[in-house]
């Protein structure tokens, strides 16, 4: 009962810097790629990054979003 949005940023790097938000509603989500990478790193608001380990290469497991917060994350090849 949200609406989600989202933007996906493939950068010069091969880096993925992937923007997942919904201002309503707080669901847990499972994210496919297209272009696979081999890690993924979620970051703060703050700037602070930490491992993303529901990562299998090419999908995002366990996303859980809250209301009106955005899940940042950054995949590298």
């Amino acid at each position: 009962p949200g609406e989600i949005y989202w933007r996906l940023f493939k950068r010069l790097d091969g880096k993925q810097v992937l923007f997942i938000y919904d201002k309503a509603a707080g669901p847990t989500l499972r994210v496919s790629l297209r272009t696979p990478g081999k890690t993924a790193l979620q970051y703060d608001l703050n700037g602070t990054a930490a491992n993303y380990n529901q990562f299998d290469g090419s999908t995002l497991s366990d996303v859980r979003l809250k209301p009106g917060q955005v899940a940042i994350f950054r995949i590298d090849p």
